[in-house]
């Protein structure tokens, strides 16, 4: 998935709102998002996990985030990821080998008897331990509590993107990574939950996009030239002679559609020479990666697997996704 932080001027964009608001609601959680959450940035992450190749005390601490939910009466509903879609596994290929440099690094330092360097250099080194092989110790804690979760045909972010377009009686919010935004939700996204602080931080879809002076549309061009879990970001955004200020952001995005009559074919075609030498298949997968936020698949109330804006979708949407045979066979719920 990407970077927790994500992108600077979507993260910058969360508000502090009082945790009671919450209170005996439901929220739909994404599992992946909430595992990374413990592995990288909660307090008690271990820095030196990468270096230690396993886990220390992450079932109590789960538990124990678990407890607070419970205190505060709210009840979290975990969507798990399915199958992969088109491009997600090159993209976590792609993050895996740029951890592994990340730690090349981190351990020269080591070896190099800079020892307080090197906790914080595998400090940096986020998501270096797959959340998905947390998977089962998530889902058996969630059996023992007696807590529900659900299992869709693919990405846990259109699943419970659709829960919240048709402001389903399963949860009043959602709470996960920014690329929720791609889909289209009612309005905010829950970020994190400060317990100690009884604050809950999340950012609005609205207001991003009222920031960033955009239509919809544009913003999820932007978003996905950012890069997400299935689609390297563009690569001229990460050219410092380009954009000066690294990282890029969603707004150096919308600002380089908007000198290409805000179309994503042109401003490919306006960096060729760099496409080519790094990246020569991108529109292909930027066009297949559009494919997978405007066609998501999601499991519907009444448990029928089903395609949204299916009237519109065009005769090559297997590109983008595994075929749908066997989709609801591979879908588990708990209950």
């Amino acid at each position: 998935m990407e970077d927790l932080i994500g992108d600077p001027f979507i993260y910058n964009q969360a508000v502090a709102h009082p945790l009671s608001e919450l209170e005996d609601t439901a929220i739909a959680v994404d599992a992946t998002y909430y595992l990374q959450l413990h592995l990288d940035v909660l307090p008690g992450n271990e820095p030196l996990l990468p270096a230690l190749g396993g886990l220390t005390g992450i079932q109590g601490r789960i538990e124990n985030e678990l407890d607070h939910w419970k205190a505060h009466k709210i009840i979290p509903f975990f969507i798990f990821d399915g199958q992969s879609v088109a491009g997600q596994d090159e993209a976590a290929v792609k993050r895996g080998l740029a951890n592994c440099l990340k730690l090349d690094i981190s351990w020269d330092l080591y070896f190099n008897g800079r020892a307080d360097e090197a906790v914080s250099a595998f400090g940096q080194s986020t998501s270096a331990f797959p959340a998905r092989a947390l998977y089962p110790l998530l889902q058996s804690i969630l059996k023992k509590r007696g807590l529900h979760f659900l299992v869709p045909p693919f990405n846990a972010s259109a699943q419970i993107a659709y829960f919240d377009l048709i402001d389903s009686d399963q949860c009043a919010g959602v709470m996960g990574s920014s690329e929720l935004l791609l889909y289209p939700i009612r309005d905010c996204v829950i970020r994190t939950i400060d317990w100690e602080n009884n604050l809950v931080y999340a950012v609005s879809k609205k207001h991003i996009l009222k920031a960033l002076n955009v239509s919809e549309s544009l913003f999820v061009d932007a978003f996905l030239m950012t890069g997400t879990s299935f689609l390297p970001p563009f690569p001229p955004l990460a050219d410092q002679t380009i954009i000066k200020t690294q990282p890029h952001t969603v707004a150096d995005a919308v600002n380089m559609l908007r000198t290409a009559e805000k179309s994503v074919t042109l401003v490919c075609s306006s960096f060729q020479d760099i496409l080519k030498s790094q990246d020569p298949d991108w529109l292909d997968k930027y066009r297949k990666a559009r494919m997978v936020v405007d066609h998501f698949v999601y499991i519907a109330e009444n448990g029928e697997v089903k395609v949204h804006d299916y009237e519109h979708l065009t005769n090559d949407n297997h590109e983008s996704c595994q075929p749908l045979t066997g989709s609801l066979r591979k879908s588990t719920r708990s209950w």
